[in-house]
């Protein structure tokens, strides 16, 4: 129990100081695809690495070898202490020994236990929100109907139409859309989610998920993945413009389209919060 929060608090540790550096170095970079990987190895990179044993003592492991010593000392001290309490005082042996045992045990409070009991409510509040979510998912995929993709150019996607509010999104090879975007640029937009869907864009999303109920206390996290779908955009923006469309019409629609609430957090939307940067891309 206590290796494993050693080893989630190292994981933290490298998230923390190699994605600020990816940010300052290359969130300004058009190579799409190579930012893609580069941050996706970054965070398999701190679920990776501090599992490896490089055969190198850090401060950290040293500190906390220290504070596990002093621990056991301490506790050495005070039960040698009761035992010459009980010496001197050699009245009712055996309820005295019980007593004394049971007051020095509770003045040493197992803080560890307490820290993987919180960290482990996070873990399970986040799962829950997660089974929350594809549960809202996919009753929307269930109550739309099916239309044929491939009558707007789109092909090896399962498009949903749907008469509700909600904006385009894609996950896998879902895309889900509303009357109205089928009706106003839907052969940019189903090209847009098909390339989420051909790059595999929604498997990068599910990695992202699952650090963040990891570390789910660690705002680089968060950060990370908020920049992973940014990437997600502009290489899908990139594919809609390379296939043919106009770049100054897509911006149009881009903007038309920013209009609304964003969609859920775990898939792939068109209507994403940086109609600004995309349209810079």
């Amino acid at each position: 129990m206590g290796g494993f929060i050693v080893y989630i608090i190292k994981s933290s540790l490298v998230l923390a100081f190699l994605v600020p550096l990816f940010m300052a170095f290359m969130s300004r970079e058009t190579f799409h695809r190579v930012n893609r990987f580069v941050l996706l190895a970054i965070m398999l990179l701190a679920l990776v690495l501090p599992a490896v044993n490089l055969g190198v003592e850090s401060p950290f492991t040293r500190f906390m070898t220290m504070m596990q010593e002093n621990a056991v000392s301490t506790a050495s001290v005070d039960i040698a202490a009761g035992e010459v309490l009980v010496g001197e005082f050699d009245v009712a042996a055996m309820d005295g020994d019980n007593t004394l045992l049971s007051t020095e045990s509770s003045m040493h409070f197992d803080w560890s236990l307490l820290a993987f009991i919180v960290y482990m409510s996070g873990v399970a509040l986040l799962l829950l929100r997660q089974v929350f979510v594809y549960v809202q998912m996919f009753r929307l995929f269930l109550s739309s109907r099916a239309v044929d993709a491939s009558q707007y150019g789109a092909h090896g996607i399962r498009l949903r139409v749907h008469d509700g509010k909600e904006k385009p999104f894609s996950w896998f090879r879902w895309v889900v859309l509303g009357e109205d975007d089928m009706q106003d640029g839907a052969r940019e937009i189903l090209t847009h989610e098909a390339a989420h869907a051909a790059a595999g864009h929604s498997w990068d999303i599910v990695f992202a998920d699952a650090v963040i109920i990891l570390q789910w206390f660690n705002p680089l996290a968060w950060i990370a993945k908020s920049v992973l779908k940014d990437i997600h955009e502009f290489e899908a923006d990139e594919a809609v413009i390379n296939s043919g469309v106009n770049a100054k019409q897509y911006q149009l629609l881009i903007i038309k389209k920013a209009v609304g609430a964003r969609l859920y957090s775990i898939a792939n939307s068109f209507n994403h919060s940086l109609t600004k940067k995309r349209i810079t891309m």
